[in-house]
């Protein structure tokens, strides 16, 4: 029988020919969800990821299976895509044995004619977290398809196809394993705020080290963004190193990477974020919907006020608010996450009560995820005033003028005149939409009777006007209490009547 020597070495022999697992794929390409900056925050494009998957998998590349992918965000909760801080990319690297992952942004996207797409990519290393390659492409079809001499793309999947064929054209054929991370130099936690910010604004980092006080003693921590080298300092009672920067002034997004030093080791560069720079302001536009006077809306009833964003793009804040004349803030309006596509107001103030007549301006003011702020106005009248129409009559040989002219600034709708007898019986009813009106009433229609009349009127923004007038004595009568004419009003009621509106902002 063999010695127990000789059946140790056995087993390390047999050993060595198995197979080996975990590590076998290293050389797999992961590809995370491609972010879709032109759906705004957490946006993101699952046909182009599909797209690259099998642009990259007809290069010969082997790629991890979708369906792992998704596991992997799930149980990591990944919630943020377009870049994988350094403590997942290792653990792809050792659970998973993915030897490169690739992420991705569309950061341009129309779907209209002409139709415009834009992809950035990075390939990362899993091994050393480094960035191996990249690439970015775009293509629209107003300009740059033609200039190329390519044939106008029929639909936006065939754009997608376009687009992700020339990001990808450069990538290497050949790729190499980069050397794991010392376990001593593993990052147990990266905190950088804020993710997007305008130029010049302070971006801060806090890294921690998965290693005692005592052994970060002689570490040093470098970071690298923008051609730039901070160094971070080590706070002892937080056992962090911490450093802060100002943002470069050129609008994009800044991979931010780490080298960590110690005596008798080399620098190791870890990849462990990004953030965007965003100096661009939101061009932001109001539009009225409503009656139009002299060039300003006036208000009828409501007002629809319609934000319309010339380049959309997520807003994180917003303010309306309507001032008077002498620019007192008479109503506002704020929101958080999202601009609404309309805005209605019906004419009241902050406490609910109607507004006086006159000018308003209303004004709109919105932020974006980097605090960039932009604001629009439109002026607008208020008018609730009743239409200014009057009735004149005049004897004229067997008939009875009657001339109607109205004198309000608002054009006019409708106007309804009717005439009755002593016994509440109509003699006479006239109707039109004309600013001015002359009618005949025959004298034998009234006969010796009072009269009465009732007198509507409306203009076009819904203002009305309601007038009695009863008794109107014939001359005989008149001649007697000394006065001339061929009618007077010797008693009555004249009334008023606006219509009430249901008002709120």
């Amino acid at each position: 029988m063999p010695s127990r020597r000789t059946f140790i070495l056995l087993l390390l022999i047999a050993a060595c020919l198995l197979p080996q697992v975990g590590f076998s794929q290293v050389g797999r390409i992961a590809v995370l969800p491609l972010e879709d900056l032109s759906q705004g925050a957490n946006g993101l494009n699952l046909a182009i990821t599909r797209q690259v998957r099998e642009s990259m998998a007809s290069k010969g590349f082997s790629m991890m299976d979708h369906e792992e992918v998704i596991s992997f965000m799930v149980k990591n909760r990944v919630r943020w895509l377009g870049h994988l801080s350094s403590q997942y990319i290792r653990r792809l690297h050792d659970e998973c044995g993915v030897g490169y992952l690739l992420l991705g942004s569309v950061n341009q996207r129309r779907e209209k004619r002409p139709f415009a797409l834009g992809l950035t990519l990075q390939l990362i290393r899993t091994g050393d977290a480094q960035i191996i390659w990249a690439s970015s492409a775009e293509l629209c079809g107003a300009d740059e398809i033609g200039l190329l001499g390519l044939s106008d793309p029929q639909g936006m999947a065939e754009m997608e196809a376009m687009v992700v064929d020339k990001a990808l054209l450069t990538i290497p054929e050949n790729l190499h394993h980069g050397r794991p991370l010392d376990i001593r130099d593993r990052i147990e936690s990266v905190f950088m705020e804020p993710e997007i910010l305008k130029p010049g604004d302070m971006v801060h980092c806090r890294i921690k080290l998965g290693a005692s006080p005592a052994s970060l003693f002689d570490t040093s921590v470098s970071i690298f963004v923008d051609e730039r080298i901070v160094e971070a300092l080590y706070y002892k009672g937080e056992n962090s190193f911490v450093a802060s920067w100002p943002a470069a002034f050129k609008n994009q997004r800044y991979p931010v990477s780490i080298a960590i030093s110690r005596p008798g080791t080399g620098d190791q560069e870890v990849l462990v974020g990004s953030y965007l720079v965003d100096g661009q302001v939101p061009a932001v536009a109001l539009h009225l919907k409503g009656q139009e006077l002299n060039g300003i809306i006036v208000l009828q009833k409501k007002v629809t006020i319609m934000a319309v964003m010339k380049n959309p793009e997520p807003i994180r804040r917003w303010l309306m608010t309507v001032r008077d004349e002498n620019g007192v803030e008479i109503m506002a309006d704020d929101g958080q996450d999202g601009l609404p596509p309309r805005f209605s107001w019906w004419g009241q103030a902050q406490n609910g009560a109607l507004v006086v007549d006159g000018f308003y301006t209303i004004d709109l003011t919105v932020w974006d995820r980097a605090g960039n702020s932009a604001s629009a106005e439109q002026a607008i009248r208020v008018i609730r005033q009743e239409p200014k129409m009057e009735l004149a009559m005049k004897e004229q040989e067997n008939s009875l003028a009657l001339n109607l002219e109205y004198d309000g600034e608002i054009p006019l709708a409708y106007w309804r005149l009717e005439i009755q007898n002593q016994d509440g019986d109509i003699i006479s009813e006239s109707s039109g939409t004309e600013d001015t009106a002359s009618l005949m009433l025959p004298l034998a229609t009234i006969g010796d009777q009072n009269i009465s009349y009732r007198l509507y009127a409306q203009d076009m923004l819904g203002n009305r006007l309601r007038r009695d007038v009863v008794a109107l004595v014939p001359v005989e009568e008149k001649e007697k209490e000394g006065d001339a004419g061929f009618f007077a009003e010797t008693g009555g009621e004249e009334m008023a009547l606006r219509e009430i509106w249901t008002e709120d902002f």
